[in-house]
């Protein structure tokens, strides 16, 4: 499910092993709250996987988009529904059209409330270039048209003064 790749995600971006090892060097030794509440930061904050954090980045910050359109507990809502990172991005288009009726729409729908946000189109090169014949069909068509009514309400003029002799 897609929690469990958010976990993933999550133990890549915050390694237990190298967080416990730090800890660890941390808090050996005896001192103040504030001095260990420091070491502590420090020991988080040395833990990171900066390139893991990056990939995390993008997702955590849809994430608290939610939770902003919404409300904490209205995004938990959501993501217990959202099983691909596709589905966080149908969640996003949701909850920015809707807020928290988006909440009350996934209660109802479930996951099925998701495919509301997915377009009914798949473009492919092939259908790009379909509708540009079809656009281009219809411009000399418009041309045309506009051809033979000027023709009809104008006329065609044939004086002898257009007629060149050689």
């Amino acid at each position: 499910t897609y929690a469990r790749q958010i976990e993933q995600k999550l133990e890549l971006a915050l390694p237990e092993e190298t967080l416990t090892a730090n800890l660890e060097t941390a808090l050996a030794d005896v001192a103040t709250l504030q001095t260990r509440a420091k070491q502590v930061q420090d020991a988080f904050a040395a833990s990171i996987d900066e390139n893991a954090t990056r990939r995390l980045g993008p997702e955590l910050e849809t994430i608290a988009q939610l939770a902003e359109d919404t409300s904490p507990r209205g995004v938990l809502k959501i993501l217990e529904h959202v099983e691909a990172p596709v589905d966080l991005e149908r969640a996003k288009l949701l909850t920015r059209a809707g807020g928290d009726r988006a909440v009350a729409l996934m209660s109802l729908m479930g996951s099925d409330a998701l495919h509301i946000s997915r377009s009914g189109i798949k473009w492919s090169r092939d259908l790009v270039i379909g509708i540009i014949g079809f656009t281009l069909a219809f411009i000399v068509m418009l041309l045309s048209a506009f051809n033979i009514i000027a023709t009809a309400i104008f006329g065609t003029r044939k004086d002898d003064d257009d007629i060149l002799y050689y």
